[in-house]
């Protein structure tokens, strides 16, 4: 019980020390009109997925970001800490890590896109 406690500690001062991490450095100095500062994170979605990034909050969007990049390696530092040994650690760590990262895109996109036809559909 006190493995999975710790665990929860873990998950929960990782995802807390990402996020705010990442909120301080992108998502506050994020600024629509200058497109060569721009998150490649925000770029991916745009090329990957195809929205306009005319048609969405930018800010919010990159609120979003900054969460589900923690949320993903929040996961990735708890699988990976039930492992004993330093380099499986690593290997583990960088084979489960683009599959999450690309998921959690995917699922991001379809939220952006989903919102964006609500609200279009609450315009007509």
């Amino acid at each position: 019980m006190k493995d999975l406690y710790d665990k929860g500690i873990l998950f929960l001062l990782t995802f807390l020390s990402v996020y705010f991490l990442y909120y301080i450095l992108y998502v506050r100095k994020y600024k629509k009109s200058d497109k060569k500062k721009t998150p490649i994170e925000l770029q991916f979605l745009v090329y990957k997925y195809k929205l306009d990034l005319s048609k969405i909050n930018g800010k919010k969007v990159m609120e979003k970001i900054a969460k589900m990049v923690a949320l993903d390696v929040s996961i990735v530092v708890t699988i990976i800490s039930v492992i004993e040994n330093p380099v499986l650690q690593m290997i583990v760590g960088f084979v489960i890590l683009i599959p999450i990262i690309l998921v959690s895109f995917n699922i991001l996109a379809n939220i952006i896109k989903k919102e964006r036809n609500d609200k279009n559909d609450d315009n007509k």
